[in-house]
């Protein structure tokens, strides 16, 4: 009786653990194909800055992730440019700058044509929508 007890208390404990990973996030590599293309910092982002141009964060399925910033959203001026290498480790967007600095943001989801992420370093919760072409949103 005892041992039948343990078995049914191993089972449900087993059953438990693989629902809580089957109703998280997707396993890293799909997150990475997800997270591939160009994104931008939608109006109702809480990083969202108005006036200071329109930002372009593309990932490449390199692992280079290129920011740049233009003058407005026809595209035509770029004002600044950064990049980083990037990685999926655990549901965790990795990105190391050329400079060697770091950023850790937790993906929280991506649905559709907007991914939201929790900054690890300020504990921002921030969103980016897709784009098809700087300036032009995906279809």
């Amino acid at each position: 009786m005892r041992k039948t007890g343990l078995l049914i208390l191993c089972l449900v404990a087993a059953l438990g653990a693989s629902r809580a990973v089957a109703g998280g996030l997707p396993p890293d590599a799909d997150i990475a194909r997800k997270l591939l293309g160009s994104w931008t910092v939608p109006p109702q982002s809480s990083d969202y800055v108005a006036g200071v141009g329109y930002p372009d964060e593309t990932f490449d399925s390199a692992g280079t992730y290129s920011f740049r910033v233009y003058q407005d959203q026809s595209c035509r001026v770029q004002v600044s440019e950064a990049h980083a290498r990037w990685t999926i480790e655990h549901g965790v967007l990795n990105s190391v700058y050329e400079d060697g600095s770091a950023d850790q943001d937790e993906i929280v989801s991506i649905i559709g044509d907007t991914l939201t992420l929790h900054s690890k370093s300020d504990g921002i919760t921030y969103t980016r929508v897709r784009i098809a072409a700087c300036g032009h949103a995906a279809n």
